[in-house]
């Protein structure tokens, strides 16, 4: 009966809501989401969402998806192409990311080959997302080092085969790998007596 007097007096404009009743007394009880620890942030990623970052939206976390790179092919696949024509030499793979994976099994089954001829070469994933893709293929993962990093992968290795200075001495490793990548693994690889072929796999792009 007075509505119009009270919106009046409260100069209110549109858009408002109204509530009629007792419920508006529910007002803590149902105000739930905003007693989340990050309701009214907004949280901007730059890169492709993924579910990892479901956990901040449980938190009451606004996402805003900015990707700043694209993920693509490399400029050529004649080193990649030569290693998987002799994929039989190798005693490991190693992969450091789910986009590694990824590329590495396109252009291995696009090269006619098939995961029967990885049998008895040895998985190696940095990084418990990258062992979920290669399981993903049928693949069983030999090695997820503890620390997900070239230093961890290092040390797995040496958990493996000793201390001797030339330890890994014979032992052959493909690395399909970014095109940008750190050189620490490679080149512990090589001090410690082994080989290892880094191709490229995939390029990141602005």
């Amino acid at each position: 009966g007075d509505i119009t007097r009270l919106v009046k007096e409260s100069t209110m404009r549109p858009p408002a809501v109204m509530v009629v009743g007792k419920v508006v007394n529910l007002r803590q009880v149902l105000a739930w989401h905003e007693k989340k620890p990050l309701f009214g942030h907004r949280i901007l990623i730059t890169r492709e969402y993924s579910s990892d970052y479901a956990p901040l939206e449980e938190l009451g976390a606004e996402i805003f998806e900015f990707p700043t790179i694209r993920i693509v092919p490399p400029a050529s696949y004649k080193e990649l192409d030569a290693a998987i024509h002799r994929i039989e030499e190798y005693h490991w793979i190693v992969l450091t990311s789910a986009n590694g994976v990824r590329f590495f099994m396109e252009r291995f089954f696009k090269k006619g080959r098939d995961v029967r001829d990885l049998k008895g070469l040895k998985l190696c994933a940095v990084g418990s997302k990258t062992a979920d893709a290669l399981v993903a293929y049928g693949m069983k993962v030999d090695l997820v080092p503890d620390e997900f990093n070239a230093e961890g992968l290092v040390e797995s290795l040496n958990q493996m085969y000793g201390s001797s200075p030339d330890r890994l001495e014979g032992v052959r490793f493909l690395l399909p790998r970014a095109e940008r990548a750190r050189e620490l693994f490679p080149d512990r690889v090589k001090a410690l007596g082994g080989t290892i072929d880094t191709p490229v796999a995939y390029r990141a792009v602005k």
